[in-house]
C-alpha cells in the first residue's frame, strides 16, 4: 500500500508533470538554440519518474492490480517519450530534426510505444488510479476520473486543465484517507 511518502511523490511528480504540460502548451517544444535546457522534458521525466513508487506500492488487488502495472508501464512510457524529445531538442535545424523523425516514426518499435502510445496509456492508467480511491472520496476520485477524461478527449491544450483537476482529485483522496485515518472510530 502506498505510504505517505509515495503520495507526496506521486503529487509532486504530477505537479511537475504539469508545469511541463502548462510550459509546452504554453510555447511549444524548443530546441537548444531557443533554451539552453529542455526545461518542459525534463519536469515530465521527473514528473513521471516521481510516481512510479506509488504506482508500484499500489494493492495487487481488484482494480489496482491493473491500475497500478499500468500506471507504472505509462511512467516508463512517458520517461522513454521524453528521451525522444530531448534528442529533437538537440537538433535546431529543422531539415535535419525532419529527417530524424521520419526515422523514428518509420521505426515503430521506438515510435508507437514512447510517442503514439505513452499518452494514451498514462492518461487511462491516471482513470483508473482514480477510480481505486472510491470508497475513500467520491468526489476526488470523480475529479481524478475527469481529469484523465478531458486529457484523453481533448487533446494536448486541455492537458494543463486536465491534469490540474486530476491533481485536485488525487489531492482530495489523499486528504480525505489522511483524514479518516487519524479520526478516531
Amino acid at each position: 500500500m502506498p505510504n505517505r511518502t509515495d503520495k507526496t511523490l506521486f503529487m509532486l511528480g504530477l505537479f511537475s508533470y504539469l508545469c511541463g504540460q502548462v510550459w509546452i502548451v504554453s510555447t511549444g517544444s524548443m530546441t537548444k538554440e531557443q533554451s539552453v535546457i529542455d526545461w518542459i522534458h525534463w519536469l515530465m521525466f521527473i514528473g513521471a519518474a516521481l510516481m512510479i513508487p506509488f504506482a508500484a506500492r499500489l494493492p495487487r488487488a481488484g482494480l489496482s492490480m491493473v491500475a497500478g502495472p499500468l500506471q507504472v508501464i505509462g511512467c516508463i512510457l512517458i520517461i522513454g517519450m521524453c528521451m525522444i524529445d530531448f534528442v529533437l531538442w538537440s537538433f535546431p535545424d529543422p531539415d535535419l530534426r525532419k529527417q530524424v523523425v521520419g526515422g523514428l516514426i518509420n521505426t515503430p518499435a521506438v515510435w508507437q510505444p514512447f510517442i503514439a502510445f505513452a499518452g494514451p496509456v498514462f492518461t487511462v492508467a491516471f482513470g483508473l488510479v482514480g477510480l481505486t480511491f472510491w470508497r475513500v472520496s467520491k468526489i476526488g476520485t470523480a475529479l481524478a476520473v475527469l481529469g484523465a477524461i478531458v486529457v484523453g478527449a481533448w487533446g494536448i491544450g486541455s492537458n494543463p486543465y486536465g491534469y490540474t483537476i486530476a491533481l485536485a482529485g488525487f489531492a482530495v483522496c489523499f486528504w480525505t484517507e489522511r483524514k479518516a485515518e487519524s479520526s478516531p472510530e
